[in-house]
């Protein structure tokens, strides 16, 4: 068998065609694999890619009587940037699916497999589309495959999700979606679990999402999406070595209840004064680090100026209260306001606004109009409503 991988120079992933057996014989069934070997940096994206990106796309060119079967994916990695979660692929990772050679072809035949590919690749700075033509060549025979390969497809082979022996429920009930699956109580759950859904549209996949294993169900919650739901397929990520394919089936609404956390061991304590004293530390060196940015050296020494033109002492500590409230609240009413709208159904979070294309572009404009200001291009009168206050 040869694989070839025709890439131009620069492209950031390496992709090969191979097959498990050299000389598959007729009427058999072999497995065929897509390798891709993202350069350092550099990542690839799953079946499902997340909020951004698009999945692997492809066109075979068989010979007649030869068929592939529907490609199957290893479990993917999460990437959160910029509030936006992708399913990607760090490092070699491969696709697999079934080649299927027919009976009525003669032993010695040669037989060329050729598919167009085009992808994304993405850095943490830059996104790429790229496409390559992937081709193995090989002759019909009797032969199995070779011990070289046959131990590198079956450590692919348990990198695929295993199909779950029951389907699972869910139910969506306003903004919340719960799922609960059948499984036995000696499985051991990673400490942070999680579900890959196939399609978009039915959860948030940049929310959190609860398990609890009660009695011989799992069972998760999360946030819906605003989309009518359907039955849908789905990968549960359950520990290290366990990874399931499940077909998750609506039910209606109500017929599911996520367990409370009256059923699940009390916190500690100790655990509590630990995470509260963690996260105000946290809040703390965030401010720090705030304040030592460049874009906040301006707004300070304006502040400072404005404090020592005032010759009354009293007026100046109200000035300084005053300052303080003002950047609290306004926080505060922010944080309100998005909660406001996440009852009422809308997905957003903080600096959601900046994901709206027509928010940058009134941006950029804003920008530039202030740049060409500052150029001595056009001078704006003092805006002074309000100094008094």
């Amino acid at each position: 068998m040869s694989a070839q991988a025709y890439e131009d120079e620069g492209q950031k992933i390496a992709a090969s065609l191979l097959l498990e057996s050299r000389m598959p014989a007729a009427g058999t069934e072999t497995t065929l694999a897509i390798r891709m070997s993202p350069q350092a940096g550099w990542h690839g994206y799953w079946l499902n890619p997340g909020d951004a990106g698009f999945p692997l796309q492809l066109q075979w060119h068989l010979p007649e009587g030869v068929t592939v079967g529907e490609l199957q994916y290893p479990a993917p990695e999460q990437l959160l940037a910029s509030d936006l979660m992708n399913y990607i692929y760090h490092g070699d990772y491969a696709l697999l699916a079934p080649l299927v050679i027919a009976d009525d072809i003669a032993a010695g035949t040669p037989i060329t497999l050729a598919v167009d590919i085009r992808y994304l690749v993405c850095s943490p700075k830059l996104c790429l589309p790229e496409q390559q033509r992937l081709q193995t060549r090989f002759k019909v025979g009797e032969k199995g495959a070779s011990k070289k390969y046959l131990e590198t497809f079956n450590t692919w082979r348990q990198l695929i999700p295993r199909p779950a022996a029951a389907s699972a429920d869910f139910t969506v009930h306003k903004d919340q979606f719960v799922l609960s699956l059948p499984l036995p109580e000696s499985i051991t759950l990673a400490e942070e679990p999680h579900f890959y859904p196939e399609v978009n549209g039915v959860l948030s996949n940049t929310a959190s999402q609860s398990f609890i294993l009660k009695g011989d169900r799992l069972f998760m919650q999360t946030v819906a999406t605003e989309g009518n739901a359907s039955d849908f397929y789905g990968v549960l990520s359950l520990n290290e070595t366990l990874v399931i394919r499940i077909k998750a089936v609506r039910q209606p609404e109500g017929d599911l209840v996520f367990p409370t956390q009256v059923s699940l061991p009390p916190e500690q304590p100790g655990n509590l004064l630990v995470t509260s004293l963690i996260a105000v530390l946290g809040a703390v060196l965030g401010g720090f680090l705030l304040n030592l940015m460049p874009c906040v050296f301006p707004i300070l020494s304006l502040k400072v100026l404005s404090l020592a033109n005032l010759s009354d002492e009293r007026v100046a500590r109200t000035g300084a209260v005053a300052y303080t409230l003002g950047a609290v609240l306004a926080c505060l009413l922010l944080g309100a306001f998005i909660l406001m709208l996440r009852e009422f159904g809308h997905q957003v979070g903080w600096a959601f606004q900046l994901q709206r294309p027509e928010i940058i572009v009134a941006l950029i404009l804003l920008m530039m109009a202030i740049g060409l200001n500052l150029a001595g291009l056009f001078e704006l009168g003092t805006l002074s409503s309000g100094g008094r206050l």
